[in-house]
């Protein structure tokens, strides 16, 4: 089977096997690239699935859209982060599925004062060091 992602993201696989093993693969996938199921029996139910994903602070996740034009791939159970899908066809048929995640920008988090802060400081700094030389020279004129 072969998935092709949208972006690069963290994905898992879950199905049962022919002994009725529950199996799990966690799949790293990069965009535009196809990613492989090795030795998946025809007609097994594989659930795929978004894994968390480490999402900018200035973004929000909204979900994938799963889809297929295959005509061997059954996708149905979609509930966001993960779909099932059943492949059929003749032994070493791929299938494509596409996922899609919506982000929305978040509006930047307003300054508060921060550049001010640094150059009050900076001032500050630079009137107690002009007082403190002023009152050196003051005190030596005095000696």
């Amino acid at each position: 089977m072969h998935w092709c992602p949208d972006p690069e993201a963290p994905r898992g696989a879950t199905w049962t096997d022919l002994l009725g093993e529950p199996q799990q693969l966690d799949i790293e996938v990069r965009a535009g690239e196809a990613t492989v199921i090795e030795n998946l029996p025809l007609g097994t139910e594989v659930t795929l699935t978004e894994n968390a994903a480490e999402v900018p602070a200035n973004a929000r996740w909204h979900g994938a859209t799963w889809s297929t034009d295959d005509e061997s791939v059954a996708v149905g159970g979609t509930d966001g982060n993960a779909v099932m899908i059943v492949v059929s066809g003749e032994n070493g048929a791929q299938a494509e599925i596409e996922v899609s995640n919506e982000f929305e920008k978040l509006p930047d988090l307003a300054v508060t004062g921060g550049p001010m802060i640094t150059a009050s400081v900076v001032v500050l700094a630079a009137l107690l060091i002009g007082v403190g030389i002023l009152m050196l020279v003051l005190r030596r004129r005095r000696v």
